[in-house]
């Protein structure tokens, strides 16, 4: 409620921009743990590489280790030089793996430093099964020798013999049988072999010697004693081969059974230390990758649950009074007005909504109140209409007895008026009576809507001047026409009574004017100027002002229009007993040509068939381009003009224009 209420202090657009900052920040934190698991997989498979990269490594010592291991149990096992040759090239393979290890720890590089001490022992041991090798093919190469000597020396006993006509001897079958024995052993290398061959070659000693007692020549007694010579020396290298034979046994088997273990074992460790660390190093990453997963995963969602929960307040803070507010307008659209509009004092949007909204709710309850009011006054009214009704048909009946007497009086009413309209006509001033007035040359026109009209006009000469006056009595009709014959019969009356004081006159005119206008019951007013002029020696001359009227229209010779306003200059005659304080003067210079436009409304107001009014600008336009011409002329011009602007149109409103020209 707090954190809402706080929400309701900021506008309805900051908090829009607040929601959006949040989303953005989750966005942004979804990007940034987007960045941190690609950071992370390109960790793993980089380290995967090199994890790969190290047990590469470990098994290729362990592979190198493996066929030096073969190679050389086939050595032990087949005394052939040309794999003790390839012996040497594997020790070289291992050395090489060994030291292409990158994984340098303690562990390891004890296993490998031990391995390396049981590969060099077993090179040790390799280097002497080489040279018990090469003494016993030396030996074999010897025991060849000495073979073929003895085979040439029983041949030539055994030639001998032939000479002197003896039987073949069989001493050479035996000695071959002895010289097979002894290349079975080499090849095969079975003791027993050795020792068979080594007990035939004693046997067939003694029957060398047996047969050398019974040669009957010196030279075949030789030729044996030298084969028995060659014999021992055959049985002595026979015996150094027997003696060879069981050592290279001895020493292949404690290479293969003893060093090789240990080459073995030390293989086997450094495999098992390389998948322990291989082990450990991934069971490393997959922490770090966990704890990294975590941590994201936590950081995300405790920024999205943050997010969700200041979006779900932002948007309860612009929900709930806003729902408030929509079951207020619908008690309101009900008919329900007692309810109070919750979150006014909220500084919000939706706060000046609900002000807006009590401050509706006030006006329709007071609409209410006064709909009430209403329909109880038409309650009255029509029961006073009834009244009326009921009067009115009381009345009809008496103006239908009248009706009968009015319409003999009309004709004499319409005599009347006739009368009255002549007398108007009558007492406006005469075209010679202008023309007397020789420093201005003056035109007027007056056209009444009914019979007798509202408009007054008249122009006298006064003081060796001349005075004007112009006025415009509200309505027209009969009534209007009194008015005016009181207005122009008073000014004639006051201007030749000789008040030159045009205040003065102007002050008696509106109070005598208003104490007529009640004791006839009349509501009307008029409006009035009195103009007075007085001519200049010099020529030119002076104008005077005062009261209230239509605006003068002064044209000057050289084209320029000006407009005296009179609103300030006084007030309509007829509304208060004394005005004088609302009277005011104002004056206006004329040099020869100059122009000065009086008129009514009647002339400005005059509409056509589409309700288009003449207007002030018409009025100075058609004066402006007739100027130069007389007075007469001017007068005639606007007239025509204002004729033609209200066209098929009934005249609605007295018509009255004053054209005066300063000669």
């Amino acid at each position: 409620m707090i954190l809402t209420r706080a929400l309701r202090k900021m506008p309805l657009g900051r908090r829009l921009m607040l929601t959006m900052a949040i989303y953005a920040l989750a966005v942004l934190v979804i990007v940034v743990s987007g960045w941190r698991l690609v950071t992370l997989v390109e960790d793993y498979r980089s380290t995967t590489e090199v994890l790969d990269l190290r047990m590469r490594e470990i098994t290729a010592v362990r592979d190198t280790s493996s066929r030096f291991l073969t190679v050389i149990t086939a050595y032990a096992d087949t005394r052939d030089p040309a794999i003790g040759d390839d012996v040497a090239f594997k020790y070289g393979q291992i050395g090489r793996a060994a030291e292409a290890v990158s994984l340098k720890e303690d562990d390891i590089e004890a296993v490998l430093g031990g391995l390396e001490t049981v590969l060099k022992d077993s090179m040790g041991n390799f280097e002497d099964l080489r040279a018990l090798n090469q003494r016993a093919g030396q030996t074999y190469h010897h025991l060849g020798r000495l073979a073929g000597e003895v085979s040439g020396l029983m041949a030539f006993a055994q030639s001998r013999m032939a000479q002197a006509g003896g039987s073949p001897d069989p001493l050479i079958a035996r000695f071959d049988q002895v010289t097979a024995l002894i290349d079975e052993f080499h090849i095969f290398q079975r003791r027993a072999t050795g020792k068979e061959a080594e007990s035939t070659l004693a046997a067939f000693r003694d029957a060398l010697e047996s047969a050398s007692r019974s040669r009957p020549t010196e030279a075949e007694r030789l030729a044996l004693s030298l084969a028995d010579d060659r014999l021992g020396q055959i049985s002595h290298e026979l015996t150094t081969l027997l003696r060879l034979s069981d050592s290279w046994v001895g020493q292949s088997r404690f290479l293969v059974f003893v060093n090789l273990e240990k080459v073995t074992a030390a293989i086997d460790a450094l495999d098992t230390l390389g998948k322990v660390r291989e082990h450990q190093l991934r069971a490393d990453l997959q922490d770090k990758t966990r704890a990294t997963l975590i941590f994201v995963g936590s950081l995300a969602g405790v920024v999205l649950v943050l997010g969700f929960l200041a979006n779900a307040l932002v948007i309860q803070s612009i929900r709930r009074p806003i729902l408030a507010l929509n079951e207020v307008m619908q008690n309101l659209a009900g008919g329900t007005l007692d309810r109070a509009v919750e979150g006014q004092e909220a500084a919000d949007e939706i706060g000046a909504m609900a002000r807006t909204l009590e401050i509706f709710k006030l006006n329709t309850r007071r609409m209410n109140e006064l709909e009430v009011e209403k329909r109880e006054i038409l309650r009255r009214e029509n029961e006073e209409i009834a009244q009326s009704l009921a009067q009115l048909d009381e009345a009809h009946r008496e103006i239908s007895a009248l009706n009968t007497r009015l319409n003999s009086e009309n004709l004499r009413l319409g005599a009347e008026l006739d009368v009255s309209r002549r007398i108007q006509q009558m007492l406006l001033p005469r075209d010679e009576e202008l023309s007397e007035i020789t420093a201005l040359d003056i035109a007027a026109f007056m056209e009444s809507a009914d019979e007798v009209g509202g408009d007054y006009y008249d122009i006298m000469k006064h003081e060796g001047g001349v005075r004007i006056g112009i006025g415009d009595v509200t309505g027209h009709g009969l009534e209007s026409g009194v008015v005016m014959l009181l207005t122009q019969s008073a000014v004639r009356t006051l201007t030749t009574d000789g008040r030159g004081d045009r205040a003065s006159l102007v002050d008696v005119l509106n109070r005598s004017l208003a104490g007529n206008m009640r004791r006839m019951g009349s509501g009307k007013n008029l409006t009035f100027a009195l103009i007075d002029y007085q001519p200049r020696p010099e020529g030119g001359g002076a104008m005077r002002v005062i009261g209230q009227h239509e605006s003068l229209i002064v044209i000057r010779t050289d084209g320029r229009v000006e407009e005296l306003d009179t609103l300030m200059l006084g007030m309509p005659l007829g509304l208060v007993d004394d005005m004088r304080t609302y009277l005011d003067e104002a004056a206006l210079s004329l040099e020869p040509g100059d122009m000065v436009v009086l008129y009514t409304d009647g002339i400005t107001e005059a509409a056509d068939t589409g309700d288009r009014l003449y207007g002030m600008d018409r009025l100075k336009a058609t004066c402006l381009a007739h100027r130069t011409e007389t007075s007469g002329a001017i007068k005639d011009a606007v007239i025509a003009d204002v004729r033609a602007h209200i066209g098929e149109r009934a005249v609605l409103d007295d018509l009255t224009l004053i054209v005066i020209k300063q000669r």
